[in-house]
């Protein structure tokens, strides 16, 4: 009786190793997730800036050409 109390707290063991390892990779999983989910944000952050440089340099130089018109005149 002993014998099979050792088997099903081995079994038992066993299965708590392979529960854990399984967690162990999903959460591994999620944070390569969470990283690429990062390194997208900050490229579209990064080129949403960019984006907004080059519109307000466009925007100065539109109005320096209402400037110069205005001069002209």
């Amino acid at each position: 009786m002993q014998s099979f109390f050792i088997k099903v707290a081995q079994k038992a063991e066993l299965l708590y190793t392979l529960a854990q390892k399984k967690a162990e990779q999903e959460v591994k999983a999620s944070n390569e997730k969470v990283n690429e989910a990062k390194e997208a944000w900050e490229k579209m952050k990064s080129s949403h800036q960019s984006a907004e440089e080059q519109y307000r340099e466009a925007y100065r130089s539109y109005l320096g050409g209402q400037k110069t018109l205005a001069l002209a005149r």
